[in-house]
């Protein structure tokens, strides 16, 4: 196991226990714990992320598993939509990629990215038995960011939407 970058504080965090999860070097945190992961994955319903600056447009994008097949559908303030339907694999990768390599889990759940101006956002995560998270900021991001962005631009792309949320 290679080392990892902290998702709560950008430090190193070193593998512990066999390699079963990683403790920061910093803020000691526990992360990437493995079956946490593994259960967040078997557990994912629904992804939702809403994104909305001062000057322009809300874009709300959608990833809900069905169990046969997924759903994704991206709307421009509530008014433009657009779906997809996506295969059960294309499901459980999108969940694979959010909990184990953006450690989305792992993230502050309050609003401690952020500053006054600029880009509000918000992530509602549903699990089985309803169980809900959420996640939200204005302007910064956390650590892995840029791998949820990734990951819903390749939907993004199916659905010829050019935008980078």
């Amino acid at each position: 196991m290679s080392l990892l970058e902290c998702p709560k504080c950008g430090a190193v965090g070193y593998p512990e226990a066999e390699n079963k999860y990683y403790v920061c070097s910093n803020c000691k945190s526990k992360f990437a714990v493995k079956d946490v992961v593994s259960s967040y994955i078997a557990c994912f319903r629904s992804f939702t992320l809403k994104t909305q600056s001062l000057s322009s447009k809300e874009y709300r994008f959608s990833l809900i598993d069905k169990i046969e097949y997924g759903i994704v559908e991206f709307k421009i303030d509530e008014k433009e939509e657009k779906r997809l339907l996506i295969s059960k694999s294309e499901v459980n990768q999108f969940a694979l990629t959010i909990f184990s390599e953006a450690l989305l889990n792992d993230w502050n759940r309050s609003s401690t990215y952020q500053d006054c101006m600029g880009l509000m956002w918000h992530i509602d995560l549903e699990f089985k038995r309803k169980h809900r998270i959420s996640f939200q900021g204005v302007n910064g991001y956390p650590k892995y960011w840029d791998v949820i962005s990734d990951a819903i631009a390749i939907f993004l792309q199916k659905l010829g939407i050019s935008i980078k949320l």
